[in-house]
């Protein structure tokens, strides 16, 4: 509901979002469009205007989509943002992966800001050699791209409208948070998102507390240096939660976060 509040998205039926549902490539082009005219608006500073569409579409299966679509992947192409297919193609209707959306927004970060995220450190396991190895990495250093468990990014599978919202609203914190743009909402900063890409924590009820237990030492591994910490409820419910030092979480030497 925040991004739709703020124009980004819309819902599938004037009553439904399809949070489960996957994300086309037309439908992304036109979410980065609207992402990227957002941050123009409410700058601070000077990033990257899109550029107006050519009216002159760039691939050869992009002449019968509707105007919207068109312009959207029009101006991500001359902005080289995204990219057709080798036969000349974009391809709109297939659905976008985590590959992609990954790339697509570095590739927005770059163009808005005149560099991309940097890739200085190996987050994940199962990307080791795959072409969205970089930008994944790239964006899980800020704190914008999280697997789907510990060192697993799955960087082929589908991406789900739940998973592209989230990511869509970490972008806009990191952007809030470096202090290039105004916060979107009413109020202040982004609210924050759960990891994962998930649909939210519920709510406690009154009174409720959260304890955070800091282990003794660091419990780290080798992806990310990831750190371990074990909520627990009053009831005496513990859970393990792993963080990672990002733009969004900051892993003090004395355990705190």
């Amino acid at each position: 509901t925040c991004l739709v509040g703020i124009g980004l998205t819309t819902g599938t039926t004037p009553t439904t979002f399809s949070p489960n549902a996957t994300v086309t490539r037309r439908q992304m082009a036109l979410f980065i469009k609207r992402l990227i005219d957002l941050v123009n608006r409410i700058e601070l500073e000077d990033l990257t205007d899109l550029p107006a569409y050519d009216g002159s579409p760039d691939h050869s299966d992009v002449a019968d989509e509707t105007a919207a679509f068109e312009e959207a992947i029009g101006q991500l192409t001359q902005a080289e943002i995204v990219a057709g297919f080798g036969d000349g193609t974009f391809r709109p209707n297939d659905t976008i992966s985590r590959r992609q959306m990954a790339a697509f927004i570095n590739r927005t970060h770059a163009f808005l800001t005149g560099a991309p995220f940097p890739d200085d450190a190996n987050y994940f396991d199962d990307d080791d050699g795959d072409s969205g190895e970089p930008n994944l990495d790239a964006l899980a250093g800020v704190g914008i791209f999280q697997g789907t468990s510990p060192g697993v990014v799955n960087p082929g599978g589908q991406l789900s409208r739940r998973q592209m919202a989230n990511i869509l609203l970490r972008y806009l914190q990191v952007l809030f948070g470096e202090g290039m743009i105004e916060s979107p909402f009413a109020g202040g900063a982004p609210p924050p998102q759960p990891p994962g890409g998930g649909g939210g924590p519920t709510p406690p009820p009154p009174g409720a507390q959260d304890f955070v237990l800091p282990p003794p030492q660091p419990s780290l591994n080798d992806v990310g240096q990831a750190r371990t910490y074990t909520l627990e409820a009053p009831n005496g419910t513990t859970v393990d939660v792993a963080l990672v030092h990002s733009i969004n979480v900051f892993l003090n030497p004395d355990n705190t976060v």
